[in-house]
């Protein structure tokens, strides 16, 4: 390469290179990276979670309030949705089935001969 190829592609790559500080302060997207997008994925991941925490504060409170109040919920009385959430259906089926797998496990094994004389 020549003295006057090198110093023209210098010069290309110093204007590239100011291209993006240029466009950085106008206030566009910064293309040399993805530092804007990991920023714009953290803007939305946080407004999900305010959204949820504001819904989530606003049932709680419309409970409170009904359960103060004595008003119903979609029919349901506060004490009643008390009772469903405090009933453990999951945990008692599944020790029904341990339980019963178990002893049917004991009761195999102690039918199957040993083999040890």
């Amino acid at each position: 390469m020549t003295e006057d190829s090198v110093e023209a592609r210098r010069a290309y790559i110093q204007s590239v290179k100011d291209s993006f500080h240029q466009e950085s302060q106008r206030g566009g997207r910064n293309t040399a990276g993805s530092i804007g997008e990991e920023e714009d994925a953290l803007v939305g991941s946080g407004t999900m979670f305010k959204v949820r925490l504001l819904i989530s504060a606003f049932l709680l409170a419309a409970f409170i309030f009904c359960d103060r109040t004595g008003e119903k919920i979609a029919s349901y009385t506060t004490e009643e949705v008390y009772a469903r959430l405090e009933e453990n259906y999951d945990y008692t089926k599944f020790n029904k089935y341990v339980m019963m797998s178990s002893d049917a496990f004991h009761k195999e094994v102690e039918d199957e001969p040993s083999g040890i004389k």
